[in-house]
């Protein structure tokens, strides 16, 4: 499969299909985090500071798939439909919208054809969501071999979303390495900072 924007989480029950607009899709945020990867792999810091240049045009969709192949190197595994920890994640949504019971005969009938038919959408999600974690997982190499201190973007809620991805992935490191992140006002911009400290 390709990677492609699907939409949000999807609430599924026997009455139908919902969604939650406040569980993006993780491709919403990979524009966004490419180019931040771009940045650090081409030494766009200065003493430790990295500042997200707004004027970053954004990448194409072939672009993105360009990039992403360069520096997700499991890109192919993660797409592949048999893909075992995808598999697993789409199990588990399975299961969630499961756990209405009980339910009689008609009620799981009418479920099991909802999930069925969201099936594609929830196993896309997955796949996004396995890309979006090896790009942060890339990212979080780069600001520890950079020695990147300072990261600052606009505060705007995807450049959030990806800041604290990076906060959280810093603390699953051996040895983990603690971060902060703050947003401020510099002039008439409102900015967000994520603080790492030095190993």
């Amino acid at each position: 499969m390709k990677i492609k924007y699907v939409g949000p989480k999807p609430i599924i029950s026997h009455e139908g299909i919902e969604f939650d607009n406040n569980d993006e899709d993780a491709f919403a945020y990979l524009n966004i985090a490419v180019q931040m990867l771009k940045s650090l792999t081409y030494e766009h810091i200065h003493n430790g500071i990295y500042v997200y240049n707004t004027n970053s045009p954004r990448l194409s969709y072939e672009e993105l798939n360009e990039e992403l192949q360069n520096y997700c190197q499991n890109m192919h595994k993660i797409t592949t439909i048999d893909n075992e920890d995808v598999i697993s994640d789409v199990e588990l949504e399975i299961k969630d919208a499961h756990k209405h019971i009980p339910l009689s005969t008609q009620d799981r009938i009418a479920l099991e054809n909802n999930i069925n038919l969201m099936r594609e959408y929830i196993l896309q999600r997955a796949i996004n969501k396995h890309v979006y974690d090896c790009i942060i997982k890339e990212l979080t190499s780069l600001v520890i071999k950079t020695k990147t201190t300072l990261m600052i973007t606009p505060m705007f809620q995807k450049f959030s979303h990806i800041l604290h991805s990076i906060r959280d992935s810093l603390l699953m490191q051996t040895p983990s390495l603690g971060s902060s992140l703050e947003v401020y006002q510099d002039g008439a911009n409102l900015l967000i900072k994520l603080q790492v400290q030095s190993s």
